[in-house]
């Protein structure tokens, strides 16, 4: 086929010049079976709402976690079952996560340092806030 012809979308069923279709080279014709408005609308999560694989729950799209590596994508977890699984595997492998932290902050000391120090130098009440946490009591009925 030249660039010239038409191919109908399987999806919109609308004859399109070649052009918008994308490439795919496992097909006959090299394209794409949709066209890219298609394409696009069904691999992009563009929808406003979304069922949560874990909770069951509908949520508005916006509501939809972005973590775990998903792009601009509805990822298949909401935010609260995400946050969730991260902190019961954070937990399952506590000691595991603590000694990788404690080697990075021995191989980049430096690195650390200046940040720690960056950090300081934007907030500065935290120190003393943080002082002040240390000097409360744990237990108020001690006092």
């Amino acid at each position: 086929m030249d660039e010239g012809s038409t191919k109908v979308c399987n999806h919109c069923h609308e004859a399109k010049p070649l052009t918008e279709f994308g490439k795919r080279s496992q097909s006959p014709d090299g394209r794409e079976y949709r066209c890219s408005a298609c394409y696009n609308t069904a691999t992009r999560g563009n929808v406003e709402h979304k069922v949560c694989t874990q909770c069951d729950v509908d949520k508005p799209a916006f509501g939809v976690s972005e973590a775990l590596g998903l792009q601009r994508r509805a990822a298949a977890e909401c935010r609260a079952c995400v946050k969730g699984y991260l902190a019961d595997y954070f937990q399952a492998n506590r000691e595991h996560k603590i000694d990788q932290m404690k080697a990075y902050e021995s191989r980049n000391r430096e690195a650390v340092n200046a940040r720690h120090r960056r950090w300081m130098a934007t907030h500065p009440g935290a120190q003393q806030a943080h002082h002040r946490l240390k000097a409360v009591p744990a237990d108020p009925e001690a006092v």
